[in-house]
């Protein structure tokens, strides 16, 4: 959602590295998770506010808990703002634009921004009203995430279906083999993709497999109805365009000088579960092919998926 809107992002792993980075660095503004290993998000704001020149920094405190206990908790700890979690990208976007000074990002945020569907063909026009009238999506959601791009979010919803569908047999087997931590693990992650674009019910019902296998208790029907909800998605979106031939032209080695920068960018990109890594990935197919050989295969397929830190760790695997 940040680097949608042109912002550049650094992130730190716990509270006490986030305090050391607003120390070293002059940011526009801090969102500050609540709860984080070895300094939780209060102990880090108080830790900030003490540094030099960053008592008026921008922190906007981001947690599930929305009790006005926790607001004033957040506000004497230092922060100025609260972003619930989950985010709604609306209610992200409004506080940065708030909160952010006029130039401090890459372009000026405004809600507005988020417009309704842009140059969208008849079928897809079509497309986007049988996702509309489907109670299980939420299309403004989704539309948000790609700040109103009606073509991009018909494609990541597409390669979200396709990539992803597979994975109730997956679940159904891992049940069947009585693997609940990895079925579980598998809920996890749908949950996660499914609520970034929009597939609200979908995301529900992983969510409640997550919980059920947690508790060690049946999963019951969720797997099908995880199937299902699949299902309709894939009825409502415009017909997948046919595939080119597939070719295999012999690849020249690519050169090292050009190669590095380009591994550089992808390992940052997949290191910030930043998406754009899936275009990255498509411009450039041929050079990591030359380059990465088999790994290139397992590699894409690990990003068309969504699992950014399992590519994460193959690209770091075959590194020349």
């Amino acid at each position: 959602l940040l680097h949608g809107v042109g912002l550049a992002v650094d992130t730190a792993e716990d509270g006490e590295q986030a305090v050391a980075m607003a120390r070293d660095n002059a940011y526009d503004l801090v969102l500050m998770d609540v709860q984080m290993p070895r300094l939780d998000g209060m102990a880090a704001t108080r830790a900030i506010r003490t540094l030099p020149g960053r008592e008026h920094l921008p922190i906007l405190a981001m947690t599930a808990n929305a009790f006005a206990e926790d607001r004033r908790a957040c506000e004497e700890a230092g922060m100025n703002d609260f972003v619930p979690k989950p985010v709604d990208p609306e209610a992200l976007y409004a506080a940065l634009s708030h909160w952010l000074a006029v130039g401090a990002a890459q372009g000026r945020l405004t809600p507005t921004a988020l417009a309704g569907p842009q140059a969208a063909g008849a079928a897809d026009t079509d497309a986007l009203a049988r996702l509309a009238a489907l109670p299980g999506l939420d299309l403004a959601r989704g539309l948000a995430v790609v700040r109103g791009n009606a073509i991009r979010y018909l494609e990541l919803l597409r390669r979200v279906v396709d990539s992803r569908a597979g994975d109730v047999d997956s679940l159904r087997a891992s049940l069947a083999r009585d693997e609940r931590e990895a079925a579980r693990a598998m809920a996890h992650n749908l949950k996660g993709v499914a609520g970034t674009v929009g597939a609200v019910r979908l995301a529900a019902h992983a969510a409640r497999l997550e919980e059920r296998l947690r508790k060690g208790e049946d999963p019951a029907t969720l797997p099908a109805d995880i199937a299902a909800e699949f299902a309709l998605l894939a009825d409502a979106l415009p017909p997948a365009a046919p595939a080119a031939p597939a070719k295999s032209p012999e690849l020249p080695p690519p050169d090292p000088a050009a190669l590095a920068p380009l591994l550089d960018e992808m390992q940052t990109l997949l290191a910030h579960n930043d998406a754009r890594v899936i275009s990255l990935l498509q411009q450039n197919e041929h050079t990591l092919r030359a380059a990465l050989g088999a790994s290139q295969h397992t590699l894409a397929d690990h990003v068309r998926r969504f699992e950014f830190e399992q590519a994460l760790g193959v690209l770091r695997g075959v590194r020349p």
